[in-house]
């Protein structure tokens, strides 16, 4: 989540890749990673099976509602009523995510001591996923590519979605404290 004490702020922390024996054992490593950073997990929703083992296992608060996609004329497309998550097997879907991608490995992160620009692309330590970004195609199997474009959705709803900050009122009693609820703000 973008936010005003570090920036910036949207660079990649961790990279799961696993063929584990089951996909339970997946999910289980999955949500671990969630809990550890304290994240949402954004995912194909056409994939696997992560809102069933997420219902089993009473997990829900750790998915990503189904992300709002905009069409060109900046309306929100219908989703698919999976609640979690999205599909990315629609072309167009992909063709859109191949541009935030591409608009966020050139985004500028910071300067060196030259004074020439550091972008994300040069952030990027994971040397198998520099090569699936050189070699990508819409048709084939790219699986950190792809995390990546679900990746780039996500922040776009980030962005989009107002920030809830909890207010509380103070009766003057001593440790007594009481919430009042969610309210919306533009900033935390």
């Amino acid at each position: 989540r973008m936010n005003n004490e570090s920036s910036p702020d949207d660079f990649i922390v961790a990279e799961y890749i696993a063929r584990p024996s089951t996909q339970d054992e997946y999910n289980k490593n999955l949500f671990l990673l969630a809990e550890y950073y304290n994240a949402k997990i954004g995912f194909e929703n056409d994939r696997g099976n992560v809102i069933e083992y997420a219902k089993n296992a009473r997990l829900f608060h750790w998915l990503e509602e189904e992300f709002d996609i905009y069409d060109k004329e900046n309306r929100i497309m219908t989703q698919l009523g999976r609640r979690f998550g999205m599909s990315m097997s629609n072309r167009e879907r992909k063709r859109q995510g191949c541009i935030y991608l591409r608009d966020w490995l050139l985004r500028e992160r910071s300067r060196d001591e030259k004074g020439r620009p550091v972008y994300n692309l040069n952030m990027i330590y994971s040397i198998p996923l520099i090569e699936e970004l050189l070699k990508y195609e819409y048709d084939g199997n790219f699986d950190r590519v792809s995390a990546l474009l679900i990746g780039m959705y996500y922040e776009r709803q980030l962005v989009s979605t107002p920030i809830m900050r909890k207010e509380y009122v103070y009766d003057n009693v001593f440790f007594n404290l009481y919430d009042t609820g969610n309210t919306l703000t533009g900033e935390y």
